[in-house]
């Protein structure tokens, strides 16, 4: 079990369907890379949810790059803007709009690599692993500068779309 090795970390609400698999399948076809084993194994085990009632961890399924979250406002001026976090791929967001992902440059090398926050267009290196940036929450590490975070993962049903 990864939650294990979360000492702090306590985990409520029913589990609902991570889409593990569909994500992996939908990560290699359309960015040509695999998502890192720790985020798999954490998103199996508990499913979506919150983490302290801030970050909100979608089905693996929801994955998108920063770019294609913003593709309806896109105009030449974002687009320069953008040009930084274009190509982090999101796994997470917060109730304040940041969002944490990994360059796609860096999962093309595969294993574990490093958690970038993004906020705004500016993106910055918070953990050298998903594993690592879990850890550091749950262990109270203000990594988006709002305090500590409690070590609660409320488990969320996403609706079927």
């Amino acid at each position: 079990m990864f939650t294990r090795h979360l000492p702090h970390l306590t985990v409520s609400g029913s589990r609902g369907d991570a889409h593990v698999e569909p994500g992996q399948v939908r990560a290699r076809r359309s960015y040509g890379v695999e998502l890192p084993a720790s985020y798999l194994a954490f998103l199996a085990e508990v499913g979506p949810g919150d983490l302290g009632g801030f970050l909100h961890f979608p089905p693996v399924t929801a994955l998108q790059t920063h770019r294609e979250r913003l593709l309806p406002f896109l105009d030449a001026d974002l687009e320069a803007l953008l040009a930084p976090t274009r190509d982090v791929l999101v796994f997470a967001d917060s109730v304040n709009g940041d969002m944490c992902g990994w360059s796609l440059e860096s999962l093309r090398r595969g294993g574990e690599v490093p958690v970038i926050c993004v906020n705004d267009f500016e993106g910055r290196e918070v953990a050298r692993s998903f594993r690592a940036l879990l850890e550091r929450l749950t262990a109270g590490d203000d990594l988006f500068g709002v305090g500590a975070l409690l070590p609660m993962y409320t488990r969320v049903q996403e609706p079927t779309r």
